[in-house]
């Protein structure tokens, strides 16, 4: 047993071995001898090296053999040490079976490397929770939107016309480096920015405390910069996605503790509410702010008079600037809702029903009505005033209208756009002004692009006495898929399958980016009900079906049809025990060639286990945790018959297995690897990531076990990723030893170098037991010659090993959409790079010619192609 990382001298890290490195000292041979055929060559330095064997029609009958050579490790078997190999063939298939007739010929490849070939389900016009609009003078409008609603934060510019013109953030890679210093590390031997990680569920690199997340956006005018708040902090980006300097502290007036330095604390039964409400100066020079106020007492005042109703805050947007009381206005609780060109502000008042113009001195220079403001937008000339309401009539049903006014000093109605009831309670607004006229976009109206869904953006041109609608941008590619999270890939096909992260699955031409659609029973559906699937070596697919986290696992063939086993059911087992966390939890499946499949799920609250199901579909006879699987979800089978579990699903193939934990494959001897948040003892992180907190709350392992299982004991009492009792270590060698007193028996390796494992983000390892969350997890795959693919999200890569831990590969390298997309009639990314442009590799899918990577950042899977320094074809003689 060996704890290997994904760390070997001679990789080259954009994958373009050179070519002399890659040649052979000795042409390929392959000869006859009897019931065999023996194969011979070398090379002419260390490399990697696959060996096939091909079949009349030129595809692979047998993919025999893989590794590097000449590395630290002795490569896998059939491979030996050394640059020179003598390896045999015994003329069966990839599943044991007599190869069928010939001619045969062997194909041995060396230095493989990959180049960007395409990105699939991929639209510029995925907006989802959209947070602010902002507008530049030229009537571009930038929209700053949260993915999943409290997830990864994007700003993305838009034309006038409604055409896709670029992403600000997440940074693009063009920036200089300074430009983008609080968001990236730079990687000196790979030339690249690398992202730095504020999160552990979604990407985020913004350097914002995420757990006070309700960013803001500020500003509506993007030349002084765009000014994003959240509860305790302020960071001004400039308008190309760099930023002016370090994010500033917002004081922690606004988060949870409520503390004012030298005031009194506003306590919880004090407080009579308020939310926090944000706008900043047009010049970017200051950003005002109300929020919570005291009770009244008996006598009418305040019970903590530091906190009265109507206080409006400043703050100058410089550092160490503190957050100060600027005025208190007379009228209740107030919000502050813009700032114009002059400088004055626009405060609700909704005791009052009004919306009042303020002087930066607290003065009223004007009022008109107004009820249940939620955005204003003044015009830079102060003779129009743009008021959105939104009106609460029932649960999720709320009217919204916007109302035209003149300016100052006596604003008078002008216009009335009335948006219906709609089911979200939010809405941004920002007005545009270019010389072709004035137009007022719209953001989140309709729906609220919360979890999975769609945010809404539509440009009203202003005609004077009326708006009209003019640009639709949710309507362009009204099938955009935002969330992108587990992905499986048919090697056979190039189909592509992609989980939303709850239980749409969507399939894609992984060779032509185009999507499928699926009858439902209504028509034509562009997805199909499941939480999570694999492709088995069969051809068939492995489903954990159903529209609830928790469900059937059944067989299908590729039409989604039911696929039954000799017993005449498709279905292994009619539920599976998981859970709801970011999205739905589901751990991950595996199928290896002789037909067996596996999964991960809980056999009771948050305690995890592996079991099996044989090639007829029944239950495998596992040696650990007997009597204590299959045991949930008995209740709800007295419920309803079709649910509950195989009676001999009653033991696990490995168990306990950590609670966070992602990822089963199969490889061609049976052997099964899971994917798991915890690292060997002793390991240490790259250099260049040794204090990076990202690193160390998000990387794990991938470990092997033989077909008999095996399973975790943990020796430390503190330690609650493993829920079973503690133990005592085995005497004698006979586990693997991991971190914080963890040892796994029956693990024939560890790979180390798979992220993002989330649960402990800025308080330590998973493994000691303090994850507030194991919802995120990452997607790893094996392809045929038994090869490692593990993505890894905090250095934006994707590490190939061969099955002895040797790095064969490691591609990729930070990027933002514009580096994946590619326009209509372009040649490239409007900002291409040198290697594989990736975002947040969240998993890996292979097939003969392409790796297919996950970008969850993005938004996107990115397509990387094959390519090898050398390739040598001969003829079975």
């Amino acid at each position: 047993m060996k704890a290997l990382t994904c760390i070997t001298a001679f990789c080259i890290w954009h994958g373009l071995a050179a070519g002399g490195e890659a040649q052979f000292a000795a042409q390929p041979s392959a000869e006859k001898a009897g019931d065999r055929v023996k194969i011979a060559f070398a090379v002419a330095a260390p490399t990697d090296v696959e060996v096939a064997v091909l079949g009349a029609d030129g595809k692979v009958v047998r993919h025999l053999a893989a590794g590097v050579l000449g590395a630290k490790n002795p490569p896998p078997e059939p491979l030996k040490a050394g640059l020179s190999q003598s390896l045999e063939w015994d003329l069966r298939d990839d599943f044991g079976k007599p190869a069928a007739v010939g001619p045969f010929k062997v194909r041995v490849r060396t230095g493989l490397g990959v180049k960007f070939g395409r990105t699939v389900s991929d639209s510029p016009y995925m907006l989802n929770d959209i947070r602010g609009l902002a507008a530049d003078k030229d009537g571009n409008v930038y929209v700053v939107s949260q993915n999943f609603g409290y997830g990864s934060y994007y700003v993305q510019v838009f034309a006038p016309d409604g055409q896709y013109l670029r992403t600000v953030m997440p940074f693009p890679v063009s920036l200089a480096r300074e430009s983008v210093a609080e968001f990236s590390y730079w990687d000196e031997a790979g030339k690249r920015p690398v992202m730095k990680n504020f999160s552990d569920v979604y990407a985020s690199c913004l350097p914002l405390d995420w757990r006070n997340s309700a960013l803001q956006l500020a500003c509506p005018s993007v030349e002084a910069g765009l000014v994003l708040v959240n509860f305790s902090q302020v960071l001004r980006l400039k308008a190309d996605g760099g930023t002016w300097g370090q994010a500033l502290a917002f004081s922690r007036l606004f988060g949870p503790e409520r503390v004012w330095p030298g005031k009194k604390i506003l306590n919880g039964k004090d407080s009579a509410g308020g939310e926090l409400s944000v706008a900043a100066a047009p010049d970017g020079s200051t950003v005002y702010a109300s929020g919570p106020h005291s009770k009244a007492g008996a006598d009418g005042k305040p019970v903590n008079p530091d906190w009265p109703a109507g206080c409006v805050f400043s703050m100058k947007l410089e550092p160490k600037a503190q957050l100060e009381p600027a005025f208190t206005l007379d009228c209740g609780p107030a919000a502050v809702k813009a700032v114009d060109a002059k400088g004055n502000l626009w405060v609700h008042a909704p005791a009052k029903g009004e919306l009042l113009a303020v002087a930066p001195d607290g003065k009223v220079l004007g009022r008109l009505p107004a009820k249940d403001v939620a955005a204003v937008a003044v015009s830079p000339d102060g003779g129009a005033v743009y008021v959105l309401s939104v009106t609460k009539q029932a649960y999720q049903r709320y009217a919204k209208k916007v109302e035209k006014h003149s300016g100052l000093p006596a604003p008078k109605l002008l216009a009335t756009l009335d948006l219906g009831v709609q089911p979200g309670g939010g809405g941004q607004l920002v007005l545009s002004v270019r010389p072709g006229g004035t137009a007022l976009w719209l953001g989140g109206i309709e729906q609220s692009g919360m979890r999975v869904g769609r945010g809404d953006l539509t440009c009203y041109a202003d005609k004077g006495a009326e708006l009209t609608p003019a640009v639709k941008i949710h309507e362009k590619d009204p099938e955009a898929l935002g969330n992108h999270d587990c992905i499986a890939v048919d090697p056979r096909t190039e189909d592509v399958y992609i989980n939303d992260d709850y239980s749409k699955v969507y399939r894609y031409g992984g060779l032509t980016g185009k999507r499928d659609s699926f009858a439902n029973g209504k028509g034509k559906s562009p997805h199909f009900a499941a939480t999570d699937l694999a492709v088995g070596p069969d051809g068939y697919l492995y489903v954990r079906s159903g529209t609830e986290y928790s469900g059937p696992f059944e067989r299908w063939d590729r039409n989604l049809k039911p696929a039954p086993f000799p017993s005449g059911t498709h279905v292994l087992s009619k539920y599976i025990y998981s859970r709801f966390g970011a999205g739905y939890g589901e751990k991950g499946i595996g199928v290896g060639r002789d037909g067996r499949s596996y999964l991960t799920f809980m056999y009771d609250w948050t305690k995890y286990c592996t079991a099996g199901f044989g090639p007829d579909g029944k239950a495998l006879k596992g040696k650990y945790l007997e009597g204590k699987v299959g045991r949930q979800g008995d209740a709800k089978a007295k419920e309803n018959l079709s649910m509950g579990y195989p009676p001999e699903l009653t033991s696990a193939v490995i168990g306990p297995v950590p609670k966070t934990n992602g990822g089963v494959r199969v490889d061609s001897k049976g052997d099964i690897y899971i994917g798991v948040a915890q690292v060997p003892k002793g390991y240490q992180p790259p250099a260049l990531y040794a204090k990076d907190r990202g690193w160390a709350a998000m990387v794990g392992s991938v470990v092997r076990f033989g077909p008999e299982g095996g399973g975790w004991i943990r020796t430390d009492p503190k330690t609650g990723t493993v829920q079973e009792p503690p133990g005592q270590p085995p005497e004698g060698g006979k586990a693997m030893e991991m971190e914080a007193g963890h040892f796994v028996v029956g693990a024939k390796q560890v790979y180390t170098g798979i992220a993002p494992f989330s649960g402990t983000y800025g308080s330590g390892r998973t493994s000691i037991g303090k994850a507030w969350c194991d919802c995120r997890s990452a997607r790893f795959d094996i392809d045929m010659y038994d090869r490692l693919y593990l993505p890894n999200c905090i250095d934006n890569s994707v590490s190939v090993l061969d099955n002895a831990g040797n790095l064969v590969l490691k591609f990729g390298g930070y990027a933002n959409y514009d580096s994946q997309y590619v326009p209509a009639g372009a040649k490239g990314p409007a900002a291409p790079t040198a290697y594989v442009p990736l975002g947040w590799p969240i998993g890996a899918g292979v097939s003969e010619e392409h790796v297919y990577v996950c970008d969850q950042l993005n938004r996107n899977v990115v397509r990387a192609d094959r390519t090898y320094a050398a390739e040598e074809t001969c003829t079975v003689k």
